[in-house]
Parts: structure tokens; sequence; C-alpha cells
């Protein structure tokens, strides 16, 4: 399928019936519970979850029904979470949910130490107590989600091992992953996709992308492990680093930004996004040039909404 921007925000659409796992923390267990599940998580350090959100975000404004599993109330970003705008998005706590105002669709609260759950859902923009019962992630997780992006923030130190693992064992079951990781990137296995920018991309290979000229290097070292690699470039474009370790320059049309904050994980979102609905790589990356480029003429932090669509660039 050859489209523009209206065809592929269709075909992202109608694939939207088994949900997307979006983590910006290491609680993955959930996935694979174990009997020690609950307190497992519990125990577990919150990390920054901005990112994620963003990316969460992102991808249920592009109509991709989105599962975000988020750091538990008064762990570092909880706030931020609370605050953030979440249409769409089905909102995992592993605590108590949040207090209003809060905008996700629905919040699952876990209570670690009584291994129970309660399930709230926003009707008429007021939570409603829909049900309580005790802890069972299979009635709240579909058996296996239709892709996975991880975004690991993690600072420099021991990659998150839980992370990691749940990458692999996604791939073996055949579910796309894309791994989006400030530091970590060279610890993962095998993934679909990684876009990194060009400080994560000197930090995975110790290159940069750029010769000493200001050109694309023609040839790179590339990374054992993703089955496509693809460098931001901001205005530049992006670099899409092939098997051969050739290199190929995609340019894209530039535009007048008001602001670039974030626009990596509206990029991420939207490619990966079109990439599971069918499209080939470069009019995946495309379509991401041309979200991205809407989404950056909106002040503070950018995402594409749907009001967006028509507007020139």
């Amino acid at each position: 399928m050859n489209g523009g921007l209206q065809d592929w925000l269709k075909a992202i659409a109608s694939q939207s019936g088994q949900p997307w796992l979006i983590t910006g923390t290491p609680m993955l267990d959930i996935w694979t519970p174990t009997p020690d599940a609950a307190r497992e998580l519990a125990d577990m350090p919150a990390a920054a979850p901005g990112a994620a959100a963003h990316v969460a975000q992102q991808l249920a404004l592009l109509g991709v029904r989105t599962w975000f599993v988020c750091p538990p109330p008064g762990g570092p970003g909880a706030e931020l979470v609370r605050l953030l705008e979440l249409d769409g998005v089905e909102l995992l706590y592993t605590d108590e949910p949040p207090q209003p105002p809060w905008t996700a669709r629905r919040v699952v609260g876990v209570d670690a130490a009584s291994k129970a759950i309660r399930v709230m859902e926003r009707r008429d923009e007021r939570p409603e107590q829909i049900s309580v019962g005790p802890l069972d992630w299979s009635a709240i997780l579909p058996g296996t989600p239709a892709a996975c992006i991880v975004v690991d923030h993690h600072p420099p130190g021991a990659p998150p091992e839980r992370w990691i693992n749940l990458c692999g064992e996604l791939m073996d079951r055949g579910v796309p992953v894309a791994v989006d990781s400030r530091h970590h990137l060279g610890a993962y296995p095998p993934c679909t996709l990684i876009m990194p920018n060009e400080n994560e991309w000197r930090k995975l290979t110790g290159e940069s992308i750029w010769d000493g000229q200001g050109r694309l290097r023609r040839r790179v070292r590339r990374p054992a492990g993703p089955e496509e690699i693809v460098v931001t470039l901001g205005a530049r474009g992006f670099a899409i680093i092939h098997a051969r370790e050739e290199t190929e320059h995609m340019e894209t049309h530039p535009v007048r930004a008001v602001s670039d904050v974030g626009a990596g994980d509206v990029a991420l979102a939207a490619a990966f996004s079109a990439r599971v609905a069918g499209a080939p790589l470069r009019e995946a990356l495309r379509f991401a040039a041309e979200i991205t480029s809407r989404a950056v003429q909106r002040p503070g932090t950018v995402l594409w909404r749907p009001e967006d669509g028509a507007r020139p660039v």
C-alpha cells in the first residue's frame, strides 16, 4: 500500500483491536507473573516516565489502543503522569490510582500488600469504580500485546534486566518491539526497530554519524541485533543504516519549528505505528516526518493531534 498521511492514519486505526504495551518503568513482570509478582513490583524503583507517557499519548492520538505501565504514586514522575493529557490511554498503576483529575480512560490500581486490584473508569469526566477483586493480571491485560515500545531512560550503570528480558520474550512470540534507550541500547537483544538520535548513536557505536566535513558517513559500524536502525537527524531528516553498514540519508521537508521538545518521541510513535500497520520503512519515515512537522508547530512539548491533519507544512 502506498498512501498519504490520511491513508496511513486509517490503516493505523484499523489495527487498534489488540493493545500496544508502552512502558517507562521496570515493572514488566506483569506479562509473565510469578507468585511473588505483586511484591516484586512494589519493591521496584520507578524510572522517569515522561518520554514513555509522551509516546503513549501520541500513539493514542494516532488511533492505537494503548496500555501504559507507569510508576507507583509517590515515585519519581508520578505527579507528572497525573497531569499529563492521556486521553484514550489506559493507564496502569502498581498502587492506588492517582487522585482526580486524570484524563486516561481507565486506571488500574494494584494494592501489592493485599494483592487486590481496583479498576476506575472515567465516565462523564468523573472517575467511577467499576470493579474490585483479587490480583489477576490475566483479567486486565491481553495475553500478548500487538506491539511494544520500551522507553528506557535509566541512568548509566547496570542495564534494566527486566526490560531486556521482556524485549527478548516478546520478540520470541513474534511481537514487534521498538526500543528507545539513552544509555543501554547495546545491552538489548534483537528487536524490530531502534531510532536513536545523533548523541545516542555516538554512545552506542563510539563514532559520529557525520564525517569530518559534516557529511553523512557512507559506511558505519552497524550494531548487531536490531532489524532496522534509523538515526534521527532533527531538521536534517533520517539516516537509515542498512544491513551492509551503508547509510542512506532521507531528507525531509524543512519547517519553521515553534518547539522541538519531544519531537523524537512523536517520530518514533508515528514511524513504528505505520510500520506495524504495513508501511515500508521509507514510507513509515515519510509518515513520521509529516506527523512531526505538524507537531513542532505547537509551543511546548510537541504532540500531533487529529485536528493537525490538514494543517499545511
